[in-house]
């Protein structure tokens, strides 16, 4: 039997206060993430994610369906839905993810600063502050 380890991220927590946050469940897409050296397609936590429609999101019957690109960044849609609370595997397609949409953000601690234009472009539901740590 062939045995793989698989390496994530860092392990830095994205979050500066764990007993203040909101998370949804949703589908991660796999369309357009790149592999590393190592043949995966890891998301890395922290990444601005996008693509749930406006109804599905507030609905919140079915699960939501979010893509990023493989540096970290929106892909697609103009509006960001959230961030990932974990890293997700998708080298084998699509995986559910944890999606936080409230919550303290750690700046330092994410993949890459969201730009004033992605703040800008959270779903009216999302209220993620970013604090420098």
């Amino acid at each position: 039997m062939k045995f793989i380890q698989t390496e994530y991220g860092n392990g830095a927590e994205i979050l500066m206060f764990k007993d203040h946050y909101v998370s949804l469940s949703a589908v991660m897409d796999d369309t357009g993430i790149t592999a590393g050296a190592n043949g995966k397609k890891i998301v890395p936590k922290g990444t601005l994610v996008g693509g749930a429609s406006a109804s599905v999101f507030a609905d919140r019957s079915q699960k939501l369906r979010v893509s990023a690109d493989s540096g970290g960044s929106l892909s697609g849609p103009a509006v960001i839905d959230g961030l990932l609370l974990e890293d997700v595997d998708v080298t084998y397609g699509p995986k559910t993810c944890a999606l936080l949409i409230h919550g303290f953000v750690k700046t330092d601690a994410l993949p890459a600063a969201p730009t004033a234009a992605q703040k800008a472009a959270f779903a009216p539901d999302v209220q993620i502050s970013f604090i420098e740590h």
